[in-house]
């Protein structure tokens, strides 16, 4: 009975904190997710205001910059997915509709950022000695 109950409250111990570490985990996600959409929110209005409607090209460089910026702050790979495909579809649909040239060829710029955030962070935390989480 005695090794039984051990085995019984390991089996409990390990299962709680699994469950733990995927609720954290899941938390982060929804975290860095919902923040990526505030700053693309935020974003994409000071660019209707500032930038006008026939430059294109500047409202993807804008866009593409404030991305890489979040993909490098964001510890999440699906967080950044989820805010590329928001840029894309917001830069698509709104931001680059305006100009008469196809929003959609300016994606591959959007992605690039991304990967160039995703990348700096990789580095900067592979980096000996280094404080960045």
């Amino acid at each position: 009975m005695v090794a039984g109950t051990a085995l019984s409250a390991d089996r409990t111990i390990r299962m709680r904190s699994t469950w733990e570490t995927t609720t954290e985990a899941g938390a982060a996600l929804i975290r860095e997710t919902m923040a990526g959409a505030t700053g693309l929110t935020l974003v994409s209005f000071a660019e209707i205001v500032v930038v006008s409607p026939g430059r294109p090209a500047g409202r993807a460089v804008v866009l593409a910059i404030v991305v890489g910026l979040l993909s490098a702050l964001f510890t999440r790979w699906q967080a950044r997915v989820a805010m590329c495909l928001m840029a894309v579809v917001v830069f698509g649909a709104v931001l680059g509709r305006e100009s008469g040239v196809d929003p959609w060829s300016y994606t591959p710029v959007i992605v690039f950022a991304v990967a160039l955030g995703a990348g700096y962070r990789s580095l900067a935390h592979a980096a000996p000695g280094s404080n960045y989480r």
